[in-house]
């Protein structure tokens, strides 16, 4: 049985995200506009918005892989088709705590991942900080820009705050560190 893909084309008069980080990721992720609401129906719906920060930080790849399983699971595995296209058909995640997964890419074959998280409901940005721990001689620099870098156990996670509601985390990039 072969799946028919449908295109949906979105209308960008009223799109008001700007990312100042993970330029890929937001040029990949929000490329696409979703259909319908988010879905909980399956293994990604049992993690919480957290865990895309303590899994890779502490547990390293192995963190990493439970995600991108679960990710796969959900949104698909990556196919020959075009990111825009692989992403234009997701349908949204809801998380175990209420929190929604918008959209999910792997950019490569390696241990790289960008997520875009729904700014409704809000997943705080100084919980995400308390959580992470990024670099605290950094904190300033952060503060200014919306962009936050941890590391740990040999993974990197980045995460970005809304241009406009610079409270909320809208989009994760998780990869192995650089070494």
């Amino acid at each position: 049985m072969v799946k028919e893909k449908t295109v949906k084309t979105c209308d960008f008069s009223g799109y008001k995200h700007t990312a100042i980080s993970l330029a890929l990721a937001m040029v990949c992720l929000s490329s696409a506009c979703s259909a319908t609401g988010p879905t909980r129906r399956d293994a990604l719906s049992q993690f919480r918005a957290e865990n895309f920060l303590t899994l890779p930080l502490r547990e390293g790849t192995d963190g990493f892989d439970r995600l991108d399983r679960a990710l796969q699971g959900h949104f698909g595995a990556n196919d020959d088709s075009s990111a825009t296209n692989r992403i234009a058909t997701q349908k949204p995640a809801m998380l175990r705590d209420g929190y929604v997964v918008l959209r999910y890419l792997r950019p490569d074959e390696e241990r790289h991942m960008l997520v875009e998280l729904s700014s409704e409901p809000c997943f705080p940005v100084k919980q995400a900080i308390a959580i992470a721990r990024p670099d605290p001689s950094r904190m300033d620099y952060y503060q200014r820009t919306g962009l936050y870098t941890a590391t740990g156990e040999g993974m990197s996670v980045g995460f970005s705050v809304d241009g406009f509601k610079r409270d909320c985390v809208i989009s994760l990039e998780i990869a192995g560190a650089p070494r």
